[in-house]
């Protein structure tokens, strides 16, 4: 496979509408092999089962010497197979027996090929309509949006992770920490980082799209570079692919240190040529700041990321704890979307007033405090004077 060229392993257009469940149903996807690598290890795919249900998938392959990027291959088109036929009446179900048999092609391969230690990390996405089946290995993400808020996210199987929630570091030392990059769970190994089999992680209670909703599925390329409200920022008011490219050269504007992937699913109305209905507003969105780190040369390389590949043991099975089961509790009241508890995504400190389209009511805000407290002053000074002559 040619560096050069996306890693859709889908055998379908890049961008494509449908009707899933009676729901509109919008999808696209970019890739980018990035400015320090030389070949793109990332793949994704999709498909759409005949019950109409979406299947999507992006992966994210490590090994180097090509072995990456034939894991990651192997994983979506096996996914792809597995969850595009056949029943799906209990999607979680298939998400874990489709999981547990791509980890089984990608050993066999990497076995036979003598390519030992080749793996990827998976997230997929069954789609039925408004209602979304989420199955996780590694850190690549998804994210779930709504008019410029990330509602929620998976979190990364990664050692950084694990020790984040066993209250072991910081949230501001876990963003650059040397050590964010080792995964404790990935396709290609049948055991987690505690020496159990592998097990996929699966979202207990399904994610409930509203019209004009997203999904954002991703690998570390993007998130690593791009915070997760900017994620929910350039999604908002664009079509699917006009958000997935959007969000690829953000990314390569901040460094473009590893491969990039982006797959965007939208629920609602669409027009023609596949664009997304806006009821009359044009598909601009919010303005976000393109500044390079590092100076303009783009070679940013954040020292965290030298090596994204987990750390074997003798039979090739990843070391470290692996963060504690994650499932989101059921919602009160049923009809309402999902969405995840505060804790389940932290939220990120907003832009400087100015850099996104929140900002100017901050300032205003601020601006109105202290004309407030100006005139209590003024109020307080006059009573005081008052008060005087009689004292």
């Amino acid at each position: 496979m040619d560096a050069s060229e996306p890693s859709n392993a889908s055998g379908a257009p890049d961008h494509e509408t449908r009707i899933s469940f009676g729901e509109t149903l919008s999808i696209a996807a970019r890739t980018d092999v990035g400015h320090h690598r030389d070949n793109n290890e990332d793949s994704f795919g999709y498909t759409w089962h005949e019950d109409s249900s979406l299947v999507a998938i992006v992966c994210d392959g490590m090994g180097g010497h090509s072995a990456g990027e034939v894991a990651s291959l192997i994983a979506v088109q096996t996914l792809k197979t597995r969850l595009g036929t056949g029943a799906l009446d209990t999607p979680n179900d298939s998400l874990h027996a489709a999981m547990l048999e791509a980890n089984e092609a990608i050993i066999a391969e990497a076995k036979a090929a003598g390519r030992k230690g080749m793996g990827t990390t998976a997230i997929t996405a069954i789609v039925q309509g408004h209602t979304v089946y989420v199955g996780q290995i590694g850190d690549s993400r998804l994210y779930h949006c709504r008019q410029g808020e990330v509602l929620t996210r998976t979190r990364d199987h990664t050692r950084v992770e694990a020790r984040l929630q066993r209250g072991e570091i910081t949230e501001s030392e876990a963003r650059d920490h040397p050590e964010s990059g080792i995964l404790t769970r990935a396709l290609g190994h049948r055991k987690m980082a505690n020496r159990e089999q592998l097990v996929p992680e699966l979202r207990e209670q399904a994610i409930l799209l509203s019209p004009g909703d997203a999904l954002v599925l991703s690998t570390d390329g993007l998130h690593d570079l791009v915070e997760d409200w900017e994620i929910a920022h350039l999604v908002e008011g664009h079509t699917a692919g006009q958000a997935a490219e959007r969000m690829v050269k953000l990314a390569l504007a901040r460094g473009g240190h590893d491969n990039v992937t982006v797959m965007v699913v939208i629920a609602g109305e669409v027009g023609e040529m596949g664009e997304r209905a806006l009821h009359g507003a044009e598909a601009t969105g919010p303005t976000l700041s393109m500044d390079i780190p590092g100076g303009s040369s783009g070679a940013y390389v954040p020292s965290s990321k030298a090596a994204e590949t987990p750390v074997p043991d003798e039979d090739g099975d990843v070391l470290d704890a692996p963060p504690p089961p994650r499932t989101v509790p059921p919602q009160a009241g049923g009809d309402e979307p999902s969405v995840a508890p505060p804790s389940d995504l932290p939220r990120l400190p907003r832009p400087e007033p100015g850099t996104v389209g929140d900002g100017p009511t901050d300032a205003g805000l601020a601006t109105f405090l202290g004309l407030a407290a100006g005139i209590l002053l003024l109020c307080l000074s006059g009573l005081l004077l008052a008060v005087a002559p009689g004292m």
